[in-house]
């Protein structure tokens, strides 16, 4: 066996396109979401309130509520989470129905968004001029009248 050297020839590099970043045109910013409605204002003398508990299954009793709305069983109703709170409308498109004992089934979605657990105490508002049924945390509202409260106090002093 012989050493013969072979001559060296040099290589080119190339750039492998894996490792070379792609430049990508400069994008333009995403529009901006509509914003979802607030919840309708009520009319002084059209809210009718009530409390009630959510069952295990995530439904509420709203049956004088209902009523006063003209809402009757087998109703179907669209049932959304819109600026902070659960709101209840009839639609003839909604998913949910309204129970034969004047119950309503609040999705688990909608049950997540908003914090409402089983157990949970709420309070039901009736908007009968806009037709709308409006679901408060029970715990929201206490902490809302706190602050009212804890103003009054200190007014009184």
């Amino acid at each position: 066996m012989t050493d013969v050297s072979r001559p060296v020839t040099p290589v080119a590099e190339r750039l492998i396109a894996a490792l070379v970043p792609v430049t990508v045109p400069p994008q333009p910013d995403p529009a901006p979401m509509p914003a979802l409605p607030a919840p309708p204002i009520p009319e002084p003398g059209h809210v009718l309130l009530a409390t009630c508990v959510i069952d295990r299954s995530g439904r509420i009793g709203a049956a004088p509520l209902l009523a006063a709305l003209a809402w009757q069983p087998g109703d179907p109703v669209e049932v959304d989470f819109v600026g902070g709170v659960v709101v209840v409308r009839t639609r003839r498109e909604g998913r949910q129905r309204i129970g034969s004992r004047g119950d309503i089934g609040v999705p688990a979605a909608v049950r997540d968004l908003s914090g409402l657990r089983p157990g949970h105490e709420v309070l039901l508002a009736a908007l009968t001029g806009r037709g709308v049924l409006i679901v408060h945390c029970a715990a929201t509202v206490a902490r809302l009248l706190g602050r009212m409260h804890r103003r009054i106090l200190g007014d009184l002093r």
